[in-house]
């Protein structure tokens, strides 16, 4: 992982393991961790790209200034990640203490 930079992890919990995603200024990789016949946890770390994410970043905001073109998440984009995450939050904190939100049929 890289010193002194900026770092993002995003987490999936599911029944059937924990993956994480590691974003560093570096190249990116995701760490699952699951059960194993014996309980004990078992993890693997593999490469997704070996891209600088936040140079990508960088030159795609910079290619979309200079040309004109539309970004490849714009505005609209974000404003729906921003809802989105607003409805996980919601719905976590209905939940707090279950095991699990119940499905909704």
């Amino acid at each position: 992982m890289a010193t002194g930079g900026y770092t993002e992890t995003v987490n999936l919990i599911a029944p059937e393991g924990r993956w994480t995603l590691h974003l560093p200024h570096a190249a990116a990789t995701v760490t699952t961790v699951r059960g194993s016949a014996t309980g004990l946890p078992v993890t693997t770390s593999d490469p997704v790209s070996l891209e600088d994410p936040f140079r990508l970043q960088l030159q795609a905001f910079h290619h979309a200034v200079t040309s004109g073109n539309r970004p490849i998440v714009d505005g609209s984009d974000a404003t729906a990640d921003l809802d989105l995450a607003e409805q996980i939050v919601a719905v976590a904190a209905r939940h707090d203490g279950d095991a699990a939100p119940a499905r909704s049929s």
